[in-house]
């Protein structure tokens, strides 16, 4: 087994200018620069919370980690003794058809609030002498 080693050539090589910069910064004398040592004006407080015992419980539901943990609606029969096939989350519907609600009756007043502007707007301008030349009133 043979070893190839390139041959240097024997040329001067020419210096680096940012290798000169930096000799002739560390020529210089030191600096006058004095800085004071400050008393510090903040506190740094770290709270370590256990962050992976709640994101272990966010992350894998209970019945991957117990078997045997079932939901009660699953293994509850009811009153006959069956289980039921389907389950139907009442409080959700009452819920949402509430919200229908609440947001027809915002939307009516809306629309009841903006028709009484317009009826103020156009009384105002109409007690105005000359609504033409306000913007509002055109």
């Amino acid at each position: 087994m043979a070893i190839v080693r390139p041959a240097y050539s024997q040329q001067p090589q020419t210096p680096d200018p940012s290798l000169a910069r930096v000799r002739a910064g560390l020529d210089k004398p030191p600096s006058q620069l004095t800085l004071t040592e400050r008393e510090p004006d903040f506190r740094i407080e770290i709270h370590d919370h256990d962050y992976a015992r709640w994101m272990k419980m966010f992350d894998t539901p209970v019945w991957v980690e117990d078997p045997q943990w079932r939901p009660a609606h699953v293994t509850t029969p009811d009153r006959f003794g069956a289980v039921p096939l389907v389950s139907v989350d009442l409080l959700a519907i009452g819920k949402a058809v509430m919200h229908q609600i609440d947001e027809a009756r915002r939307a009516r007043e809306q629309r009841a609030a903006s028709e009484e502007v317009r009826q103020e707007i156009a009384a105002w301008c109409a007690a105005q002498p000359e609504p033409a030349t306000i913007a509002i009133c055109r």
